[in-house]
C-alpha cells in the first residue's frame, strides 16, 4: 500500500461530532471544504444541539452533496463519533472536532504519507485563541514514529485528536472507541491502533487547535481521571515483559507527578505530598518537583509571592 498505489483515490471519511457550535461550526466547515484532496466524505453528528448548529448543518448539507449528517441525542462525543463512523463508508477515518480547522493540505499530505504497514498518520498543530493569534506551535515528536511509538504512547498522548488519520481495517481491528471513557478516548484508541501497526507523521503545522472556556484540554481534573482510567486499562500492574517494565514506571510516575504538580499550584500541599510519594515510588523526581516540595513548607502566602516575583521576572 505505497503512497503511489493511491492513484485511485481512496475515499477519506472526516468525523466530526457536533453540540451548541453555531458561532463556530462553519470555520470548521469551510476547511474540510477547501481540502485540495477531494475524495472526501464529512460525517456531521449533531449531539441534540439546542442552538442553530443544526440549522447550519443542513444548510450546508443542501449544497454539498458529500456532506453525511447524523442526529442523536445527547450521547456524547465519543458516541458520537462511534455513530458517525458506523454511517460512513471510507477506507480512512479522520477526525476533527467542530471548533478546530484544517490546513488545506492536510489530507493530501497525510495519505501521501501512508505506507503498506502503517496504521495510522499524524502531524503537527498550532493552538490558537480565539482571535486567531497563535498560543503555541506544536510539531511532532520524532520518537513517536515507526513500529516503536506504541510504547511512548503507553507513557503520554502525543497526539491531538484533530490531527490524527487511520486505516478503517485497523480502527475496526483495534475495537474502535471505548464508549466507557468521558475522555482520552483518543489517546486510548491511538494507543491501541499503534499497537497493530507502524505510526508516521507529517511533522508541519496542519490544523489548528482553538484554546477557548468550551475545550476539553482546559477541564484538568477530569483529564487526571481519565488518564488514571487508562493507566488502570493498558498498565494495570507491572508486566511480566521485562522491555516493558520501564514504560510501566515511567508513566505511572507522569501521572503522580502531574497530579502533584496540580496539588501545589492549588495550594493543597498535602495531596501534593501524597501525590509526590507515589510518584517516587516509580522514579526519581525531577529537579523542578524537588524544589516544589521545598517550596511548599514555606506556605502558602509565600509561595504566593514567589510566584508573583518569578512571573515579574519572566516579564522582564
Amino acid at each position: 500500500m505505497r503512497s503511489e498505489s493511491y492513484r485511485y483515490a481512496p475515499r477519506v471519511s472526516v468525523i466530526t461530532p457536533v453540540y451548541n457550535r453555531e458561532r463556530l461550526v462553519s470555520r470548521t466547515i469551510q476547511s474540510l471544504l477547501e481540502q485540495t484532496y477531494k475524495n472526501l466524505e464529512l460525517v456531521f453528528i449533531d449531539d441534540g444541539s439546542t442552538d442553530n448548529s443544526l440549522l447550519m448543518l443542513n444548510q450546508f448539507a443542501e449544497k454539498h452533496d458529500h456532506i453525511r449528517l447524523v442526529i442523536q441525542q445527547n450521547q456524547g462525543q465519543t458516541r458520537a463519533r462511534m455513530n458517525g463512523i458506523a454511517q460512513s463508508t471510507g477506507e480512512f477515518l479522520a477526525f476533527l472536532d467542530s471548533d478546530d480547522t484544517w490546513h488545506p493540505h492536510k489530507i493530501e499530505k497525510q495519505l501521501a504519507a501512508f505506507r503498506e504497514e502503517t496504521s495510522l498518520v499524524y502531524s503537527g498543530y498550532r493552538r490558537v485563541a480565539p482571535d486567531g493569534t497563535g498560543i503555541e506551535d506544536v510539531y511532532c515528536n520524532p520518537n513517536v514514529r515507526g513500529p516503536g511509538a506504541y510504547r511512548h504512547l503507553l507513557i503520554s498522548n502525543q497526539m491531538m485528536g484533530g490531527t490524527v488519520m487511520v486505516r478503517r481495517d485497523i480502527y475496526d481491528a483495534a475495537g474502535g472507541f471505548d464508549a466507557s471513557f468521558d475522555a482520552a478516548e483518543n489517546w486510548d484508541l491511538w494507543t491501541r491502533v499503534a499497537a497493530l501497526g507502524s505510526v508516521e507523521f507529517v511533522d508541519e503545522l496542519l490544523v489548528d487547535y482553538l484554546v477557548h472556556p468550551g475545550s476539553m484540554s482546559v477541564d484538568r481534573e477530569k483529564m487526571e481521571q481519565a488518564n488514571l482510567k487508562f493507566l488502570q486499562k493498558h498498565l494495570p500492574e507491572l508486566p511480566t515483559d521485562e522491555s516493558l517494565r520501564p514504560i510501566y514506571l515511567a508513566a505511572w510516575q507522569a501521572y503522580w507527578t502531574k497530579k502533584a504538580r496540580r496539588h501545589f499550584k492549588d495550594g493543597d500541599y498535602g495531596d501534593m505530598r501524597a501525590s509526590y510519594r507515589n510518584a517516587r515510588i516509580h522514579g526519581v523526581p525531577e529537579r523542578e518537583d524537588q524544589v516544589r516540595q521545598m517550596r511548599a513548607l514555606l506556605g502558602r502566602y509565600a509561595n504566593k509571592r514567589i510566584s508573583q516575583f518569578l512571573q515579574v521576572l519572566r516579564g522582564s
